[in-house]
Formats: structure tokens, sequence, C-alpha cells
């Protein structure tokens, strides 16, 4: 999944060759914060999903729940309510405003919660069985 998100990064930098605002960071600094921004993002609903199936020993709950989650934070709505907080805080930034760093806080609770996630999971392999 990285690997294709990736690849069509770079596909659009390819064949769209964009041209970045005077006031932002190159194309190349842009693309590292993506990469970072989405290997954070894969980490953690990976692991909440997995999680989240191994709770309530259904995949389908895992899924739905993590879906739950999804929609509720990737909209204005979340945006809103948790700010910089929010899971998704890379795709609401101020991408004019390089300076403006309060994204990295949505992505360094994703660490923190996906590291809780995963420090868990093996307890709740061994409780669920």
């Amino acid at each position: 999944m990285l690997l294709l998100a990736v690849l069509g990064y770079g596909l659009f930098f390819a064949f769209q060759k964009p041209v970045t605002h005077p006031v932002t960071e190159s194309e190349i600094l842009q693309f590292i914060a993506y990469f970072g921004a989405i290997v954070v993002t894969i980490f953690f609903w990976g692991i909440l999903a997995n999680t989240l199936s191994m709770l309530f020993r259904n995949k389908w709950m895992g899924i739905g729940s993590s879906l739950l989650i999804w929609v509720a934070t990737n909209s204005t709505g979340g945006d809103k309510l948790f700010g910089a907080w929010n899971l998704f805080s890379y795709s609401f930034r101020d991408i004019e405003n390089t300076a403006d760093i309060t994204w990295l806080y949505g992505k360094g609770l994703c660490i923190c919660i996906g590291l809780i996630l995963l420090l868990a999971l093996p307890k709740i392999v061994r409780k669920r069985g």
C-alpha cells in the first residue's frame, strides 16, 4: 500500500508537473513530508483495524469501527472539532504557510495511539484467543 501511495504521488509530479507556490518548500520537501505522513497513516489505520478486529473477534466489526472513526475524523466537522490534533491534520494543513507545523500534532497522536495499540494487541490476542 505504501508503495502504491508513493508511486501515485510520484506519477502526479511526473505527469502534472505542479508548480509550487513561491512561499512553499520545494517539491522534494513536499514529497518527504507526504511520505512521512502516509507512513504514519498506514501504520495507524492498519494497527487500529487489526486491534479492533481482535477485540471484537470479528474482522467486519474491526473494519466497520475503523470506517466510522475514519469518516468522523476525515471531515470538516472532524477538523473543526479536533483541530491540529485531528488524525488527518496533514490533509487540513495550510499549505501556503510552511512555518506552521501544527499538523505534526495529529501525526504524533497517531504514532502514540498506534504504539499503545501495538503493545495491547498481544494481550488482546491471548485473552480473546
